[in-house]
């Protein structure tokens, strides 16, 4: 085997599926420091290739699955564990994307996580503050994507409001620019159109303030570039060099008849529309200088990917926030935590689907957030923490693990209707199952809100046949039955749920 097809432990890679351009990073650590070894894009246009309805074509569905290939060959040296795979707003919009997903799995033995936009804000934010020379001053990032826009107010490397809005290069394109005119009608109908689109975050952002802004991504990086060809480059770009460059473009008629020094040409049929979005935004925000920033989402990636080896990471602190913002009884869920841990392990030999870190993490988060619900209602509580848990901006958490999260709390009590999950994919649907059978043996067990996962775990043996995953046994103590009687009962009515959705729970008392 080649040395550079060797598996390298300390190598790093993430790939940022954008709306109009895929890229790929990939970094090494040396002596607790991150170094880039190589970095690359290509043009694959998602968001250009979907039709009226928001399905992609097969022309586009297969330029990217070229493109990824490429990549793969790039990165089969790096451990799977390793690898951050992420889509952004054209994966959040376009409808047939399950088997386009299923298939950039298959090709990298990886899941895919489609972001939230502001969970895109917090890594593009992160990607730039640890690529940025370190100061405690407080920073506005600003970066135009293909589909949407992201604004991040963070000092140092916390983030501190984050924002994702929806204009973008490539459907900006398609709003102002479809005839391709250069016209002055065109530019000030899409400049405007930025601007009444930040007005809507303009009074809070400038009530929290920042030193600096910056910007990040492919189109602050080709305004830069023609600033540059054009001979009025500086450290910064100011309105007054949006407004130029506006009027340079007005010389051309049409956007194929774009030419400028520096700029790519397969930039150019964005370039327009990326402009007016800077333009609009610094003009809404009365930014008067904007610095450009290497650093973004991939980049971002990668450190968020070694930050979560750390005790204490962003998906814990948001955990953390959710309890306290939702007055969650916090012993309780400690109770359920360790035993669904417990269960998990004495299952997981046994229910091979579940075994892995991720599996075992999305778990534990639904046992510290199962009574998030309550905060709404009592009843029909689980319901209302499924929708929290799917729908809210969950910092450091895709798309994909809160419809799990959500399907884990919405199935935790009464009747087991996994039919009921409409968010999960056929294809996870047994692993939810399995976890959510774990989380509900969980919260029964502990339904008196005093019983020690140690107790538990004393006197409760659990039983599984490795030929059938669609059953489980619990042997318990019959002394230790006898003084928590009400429990025996929870089981026998959770034997008849289960039961009903083809799964068989015995009880055997020992």
């Amino acid at each position: 085997m080649p040395l550079e097809q060797k598996i390298i432990s300390n190598t790093y890679a993430a790939i940022d599926l954008g709306s109009n351009s895929f890229h790929l990073a990939i970094g090494q650590v040396h002596q607790g420091e991150l170094r880039w070894q190589s970095k690359m894009s290509e043009k694959v246009q998602l968001a250009s290739g979907m039709d009226e309805f928001n399905c992609l074509n097969t022309e586009t569905e297969d330029r990217a699955l070229k493109c990824l290939k490429r990549f793969h060959k790039r990165i089969a040296y790096i451990k799977p564990e390793n690898i951050r795979i992420v889509g952004t707003n054209a994966l959040r919009v376009i409808r047939n994307s399950t088997s386009l997903l299923k298939t950039i799995e298959g090709i990298f033995k990886q899941r895919v996580d489609v972001i939230s936009g502001r969970e895109e804000a917090r890594l593009i934010y992160l990607g730039v503050s640890q690529t940025s020379p370190e100061n405690k001053e407080s920073k506005l990032v600003i970066d135009i994507g293909g589909g949407s826009t992201e604004f991040i107010i963070g000092q140092h490397f916390q983030p501190l409001l984050t924002e994702s809005l929806h204009m973008g290069c490539v459907s900006y394109k398609k709003r102002f620019f479809s005839d391709e005119k250069l016209s002055k009608s065109n530019f000030k109908h899409a400049i405007s159109a930025s601007q009444q689109e930040v007005q809507h975050i303009t009074q809070q952002y400038q009530s929290e303030g920042w030193t600096h802004a910056m910007g990040a991504s492919g189109s602050v990086k080709s305004i830069f570039n023609a600033l540059k060809g054009l001979d009025k480059a500086r450290e910064y770009i100011t309105q007054d060099d949006l407004q130029w460059l506006v009027e340079y473009l007005l010389k051309f008629d049409t956007i194929s008849e774009i030419n400028i020094p520096n700029l790519k040409p397969e930039r150019n049929p964005i370039f327009p529309s990326g402009l007016c979005i800077l333009y609009g935004a610094m003009k809404q925000l009365n930014i008067d200088k904007l610095y450009y920033s290497e650093g973004a989402l991939r980049e971002g990636l990668i450190y968020d990917l070694l930050g979560r080896h750390e005790p204490e990471n962003v998906r814990q602190r948001t955990v953390t926030a959710l309890q306290q913002r939702f007055s969650i009884d916090i012993p309780q869920a400690q109770r359920v935590l360790k035993t669904s841990q417990h269960l998990h392990e004495s299952l997981c030999s046994t229910w091979p689907d579940i075994h892995s870190e991720h599996y075992k993490d999305i778990l534990s988060v639904a046992a510290e957030l199962h009574e998030i619900g309550l905060c709404v209602s009592h009843s029909q509580f689980h319901k209302h923490g499924a929708y929290i848990l799917t729908y809210a901006d969950l910092a450091g958490f895709s798309r994909q693990e809160q419809s799990i999260l959500g399907s884990l709390v919405r199935l935790h009590r009464r009747k087991f209707a996994l039919e009921a999950c409409e968010e999960l994919t056929d294809d996870i649907k047994p692993i939810v199952r399995s976890l959510a059978i774990i989380l509900r043996l969980s919260v029964l067990l502990h339904h008196a809100r005093s019983q020690t996962p140690g107790s538990l775990a004393k006197h409760i043996e659990v039983i599984q046949d490795k030929s059938d995953a669609t059953s489980l046994t619990l042997k318990i103590d019959e002394k230790w039955l006898m003084s928590n009687p009400l429990i025996l009962e929870d089981l026998k009515a959770e034997t008849k749920l289960l039961k009903k959705s083809n799964f068989s729970l015995s009880i055997v008392i020992r």
